[in-house]
């Protein structure tokens, strides 16, 4: 072999060697990248689980505050319409109670 045949073999060898360092260095980068990838949809998942938690919490809140409010409402509507039913029992017991006095002084 001349000498020119070893350093073009060696020059090989060595093209060789890096192109497969490279090569181990780019796996190695893409599989950094794709753990990387990887945590950063399992951190997204994370938040928007928990966004959605907290969501559903003031939508269970604000539920529950709507349902009271709308209890007293009715309450308050019963307890008017009783006090304006009573009112008018009141009226029409007095109105009697007037008739049947003028209808004894008519006597």
């Amino acid at each position: 072999a001349t000498t020119e045949e070893l350093k073009q073999a060696m020059a090989s060898s060595a093209s060789g060697e890096l192109k497969a360092a490279m090569e181990t260095q780019e796996k190695g980068m893409q599989k950094a990248l794709q753990d990387q990838r990887t945590e950063l949809e399992v951190a997204f998942a994370e938040e928007k689980s928990k966004a959605i938690s907290e969501l559903r919490s003031a939508l269970e809140k604000a539920n529950k505050e709507n349902m009271a409010a709308m209890e007293n409402v009715a309450n308050d509507t019963k307890a008017a319409s009783l006090a304006q039913l009573k009112a008018k029992l009141q009226n029409e017991a007095e109105a009697t109670r007037a008739q049947q006095l003028k209808d004894q002084r008519c006597e």
